[in-house]
């Protein structure tokens, strides 16, 4: 599995410049799917953002790989992601919204739609290195079968870090609140690299 991730990774690394993205970012996730207090799921992600000609809207791709320590079973997802910045001329205020597929072992491939609203901003009025974004994310699983088999609705919390133009960091905390009162935690951290 890690060749594979290194492949990929180096291939976003590779032709990110070439088609001219806005950047590309890797992140490592560790989930809480039992409700107790255990971290019992890991996550590598790779999300590919690219500036279209239309002020403000970006396009790009999200890859995730999941493993869950219980039974040792392995989740891929596959994104199409878009990205509306600065709604309503409001300078951080932005709407992103996501299509994909589940594909999980042992179970039937699923799809989903995601739409996340988000308000960020730097510290000291833009002044500062350090910035933080909190958003709600609403879930729903869509075309084939129940629609609660990928549920989940929550808040989202980020706190970032500016090293440079070209580099950033983040440290993410999501709350998800799924069907029948089940709760799950998940954070993550993840580096960027703009182009």
């Amino acid at each position: 599995m890690f060749k594979k991730i290194m492949l990929v990774a180096l291939a976003t690394v590779v032709l990110a410049p070439l088609a001219n993205a806005d950047s590309v970012r890797y992140g490592y996730r560790l989930d809480n799917t039992s409700g107790q207090d255990v971290w019992d799921q890991n996550s590598f992600q790779i999300d590919y953002m690219h500036q279209t000609k239309i002020e403000n809207f970006r396009v790009g791709l999200g890859f995730r790989r999941g493993e869950r320590v219980k039974d040792n079973r392995l989740t891929n997802r596959y994104q199409l992601r878009f990205q509306n910045r600065n709604l309503m001329g409001v300078d951080g205020f932005h709407l992103s919204y996501q299509i994909g597929t589940k594909e999980r072992s042992k179970k039937d491939m699923t799809e989903y739609g995601q739409v996340q609203l988000q308000y960020g901003q730097r510290f000291k009025d833009g002044g500062s290195n350090f910035g933080y974004k909190v958003a709600y994310v609403y879930r729903e699983g869509i075309f084939s079968g129940d629609k609660s088999t990928d549920y989940y609705h929550g808040p989202r919390f980020q706190l970032t870090y500016r090293h440079s133009w070209l580099w950033r960091s983040s440290i993410q905390f999501d709350h998800q609140n799924r069907t029948d009162g089940e709760t799950r935690n998940r954070i993550g951290y993840r580096i960027q690299r703009n182009f």
